[in-house]
């Protein structure tokens, strides 16, 4: 279409007001000639002026007049083409329009299901996250107290291991407090002592033979008070040469007694253990050392001089607890029988 030609709009029908020529006189839009001039006069006879009463002559007077009215239309061929015509563009137009308002309908319908499926999933959408959130909360949390659990049980564990030392610490340094306070302050110890001292005090005179005699008690008993606390600084009563010769006498009477070669190195070191033991003992008993709580020892054992006072090495993790236990262990024989 050529710019600004006039395009035609066909005008929207115009649809009837009330009903129909039919419909007024009552037959069929496919009735016959004969089927309308009688649907005519069996209408005429129900809304004449002159049937009815006074009241209803006006309103009978204008439905007689719309009845011929359709009459006269309907029964001209031209005139009824053309209304005729007119009824079926009209009906054309409702069914179109209802049509239209059938497919509205079906659009809105299917939009309304369309918003409540999405509805309904965003719902589902917005459930599915707050429930994985929910799980990750929770997994978090598990997480965190397992943990939590996890680093509470690991301190309660070395709180319990660091107790145990503790007390294992303590208790070893009472034992040995005990023991060897037991070597001043009790008949036993002292009477031990004195048996070890004795066998010492043989075997020197054994060393020196004939000389012995020239050599008074007291001398005799302070060179082997020397010699026993010398076992403080030593790792054997063979440290030093004096004792070297002690020792042989000491075995060989032993060995002469019948005892095996096993039983007499066995013996032999329970003697430098016992003799060390009483060393120590009247070394912290000495209430002039001023360094007394460094003079308890860890290891008496013969042979390791060097780990005396060597805590590390006999795994004694609180040296200040021992010493303690020590002194316990101590005062308890000293208070009881000093």
């Amino acid at each position: 279409m050529a710019e600004g030609e006039f395009k035609y709009k066909e005008p929207p029908v115009k649809k009837p007001e009330g009903p129909t020529l039919y419909q007024i006189i009552g037959v069929s839009p496919k009735a016959s000639k004969n089927e309308i001039e009688k649907g005519y006069r069996d209408m005429a006879k129900r809304v004449h002026p002159d049937l009815g009463d006074a009241a209803e002559k006006k309103a009978r007077n204008e439905s007689m007049q719309k009845l011929s009215a359709a009459k006269d239309e309907l029964l001209d061929p031209v005139k009824r083409a053309n209304y005729d015509s007119h009824l079926e563009k009209i009906e054309a137009e409702r069914i179109k329009q209802e049509r239209a308002e059938a497919s509205e309908r079906a659009y809105e319908e299917k939009r309304k299901t369309q918003r409540e499926e999405d509805e309904r999933g965003r719902a589902g959408f917005e459930a599915e996250r707050k429930r994985r959130q929910e799980e990750e909360r929770l997994r978090r949390e598990t997480e965190r107290r397992i943990k939590e659990e996890k680093e509470r049980r690991e301190v309660e564990e070395q709180e319990t291991k660091k107790r145990k030392e503790n007390e294992k610490a303590r208790k070893r340094g009472y034992d040995l407090g005990e023991k060897l306070s037991a070597w001043i302050y009790t008949d036993e110890g002292r009477a031990e002592e004195k048996r070890l001292k004795d066998l010492l005090t043989w075997a020197s005179k054994k060393q020196e033979g004939i000389l012995s005699v020239f050599e008074s008690q007291d001398e005799r008993a302070r060179k082997i008070d020397s010699l026993v606390m010398d076992m403080v600084n030593g790792n054997s009563l063979e440290t030093w040469g004096y004792g070297v010769d002690l020792a042989r006498y000491i075995r060989n009477r032993w060995e002469g007694e019948g005892l095996e070669e096993d039983q007499v190195k066995s013996r032999f070191s329970k003697l430098e253990r016992q003799l060390i033991e009483i060393a120590h003992a009247k070394q912290y008993d000495d209430e002039g050392n001023y360094n007394r709580d460094r003079a308890v020892p860890v290891n008496l054992e013969p042979g390791s001089y060097r780990h005396r006072y060597d805590y590390n090495t006999a795994k004694i993790w609180n040296r200040q607890l021992y010493v303690i236990g020590f002194k316990e262990g101590w005062k308890k024989i000293k208070g009881l029988r000093g």
